[in-house]
Parts: structure tokens; C-alpha cells; sequence
């Protein structure tokens, strides 16, 4: 037998430990078994989301751009007064580490950009409105 001193934790423990062959292994039953907790996998309840689609896209009446969830304003592509088309990036928004593009459903003047680069957004909140 053998005396080790072993430390976990920042804490020393002294143990024995006895050399066996490999066949005294084989023959060794466990003295005690740990019972398992088994738990019940509980159901999902689809609820209705609060939030708008996370497509990036515009919402409603679309004269709207909108942010799809709350994150930072990493870039605003375009200026009041710029013309866009159906599809463009008006801003890109961090969002639980990714740059998520924010796109217009439609094209049109932009009328107003509601944020500024590095500003924090909320889900829903709105980015820019276009004419």
C-alpha cells in the first residue's frame, strides 16, 4: 500500500492506495450503487411572441423599419433623404454577439433615422421610417 498526499481545491488529503493486478479488477463488485434521479422532460407551450419576426425586415404598415430584437447599432447605412430600394440594409445590429442586417420591405425616401451608431435598441423599437 501506498500513502499519497493529494490536494483539490487549495485542500490536502493523505490517502492509501493499494496496488492490484489486473484480474483482482474483474472481481471487484461495486459495494454501493448511487440510485439515478430520473426527471420528467416537461411539455412546451408554444406562446404567442410579443416581438416581431426576427427576418430582419420591416414591420407593419411598412413605412417602418424596426428592430426584430434588443441589441446594439453597430452601422446606420443610410442618411435622411436617401432613396432605398425593397431589400436594402438600412442598419446592422449586434445582437447576442452576431450582426444581424436590418432590411426594408419597401423602397421609398427615408423620411427620419430614429438611431445612431453604438446606441442600445429595444425589440421592436424603430430604426428608421420611409416614404
Amino acid at each position: 500500500m501506498k500513502k499519497l498526499k493529494i490536494t483539490v481545491n487549495n485542500q490536502s488529503y493523505i490517502v492509501t492506495v493499494e496496488e492490484v493486478r489486473e484480474s483482482a479488477l474483474q472481481a471487484v463488485e461495486p459495494k454501493s450503487v448511487v440510485p439515478r434521479t430520473v426527471y420528467s422532460r416537461p411539455s412546451i407551450v408554444q406562446l404567442p411572441s410579443k416581438q416581431p419576426a426576427a427576418s430582419g425586415a420591416a414591420k407593419g404598415d411598412g413605412n417602418s423599419v424596426t428592430a426584430p430584437m434588443p441589441g446594439v447599432v453597430l452601422a446606420v447605412r443610410f442618411k435622411e433623404g436617401d432613396t432605398v430600394k425593397t431589400g436594402d440594409v438600412i442598419v446592422v445590429l449586434e445582437a447576442m454577439k452576431m450582426e444581424n442586417e436590418i432590411t426594408t420591405k419597401k423602397g421609398g425616401v427615408i423620411r427620419e433615422i430614429r438611431v445612431q451608431e453604438g446606441q442600445t435598441v429595444a425589440g421592436g423599437e424603430v430604426l428608421a421610417i420611409i416614404d
